[in-house]
């Protein structure tokens, strides 16, 4: 491909001289398809790492979310069971309330129904008190 004086070809020729001899075309061939195979294996192999980078943070992100979601349902849990706890102190506090309640209300009752009844004895005595009075007074006890 050199000239006779040693100096660089002028242009170069893609296509075979008629001088060279044909196993050498068909190297070159096997070549040629040879780089083409190596190419396209390698934009295949690129393809796949970069689908497969592509499912590496897919993966990343799925991660994070379910250790957001499982801290998540930790807090939840934990504030589900301390409002548990809450309504079970206000549940027992309303039952002890109710209780008080209703021991008032009876002892109130009572209460009342005793005042009723000393106001209706002292009312009788009253009345006793005036007819022993006036008849004191009368002179009919003598």
């Amino acid at each position: 491909m050199t000239s006779k004086s040693g100096n660089l070809p002028k242009c170069i020729q893609f296509y075979p001289s008629i001088n060279e001899p044909p196993s050498s075309l068909h190297t070159k061939k096997l070549w040629l398809l040879a780089f083409l195979l190596v190419i396209i294996s390698g934009a295949f192999m690129l393809l796949q790492f970069s689908q497969l980078t592509s499912l590496r943070q897919e993966l990343l992100i799925s991660n994070q979310h379910r250790d957001y979601m499982e801290r998540s349902q930790a807090t939840l849990l934990q504030q589900l069971h301390e409002r548990e706890q809450s309504l079970d102190q206000y549940r027992q506090t309303h039952e002890r309330m109710t209780r008080v309640n209703k021991d008032m209300t009876e002892s109130m009752s009572k209460l009342r129904n005793d005042y009723l009844a000393s106001a209706k004895e002292i009312e009788r005595l009253r009345a006793v008190e005036r007819r022993a009075r006036s008849n004191s007074s009368d002179g009919g006890w003598d």
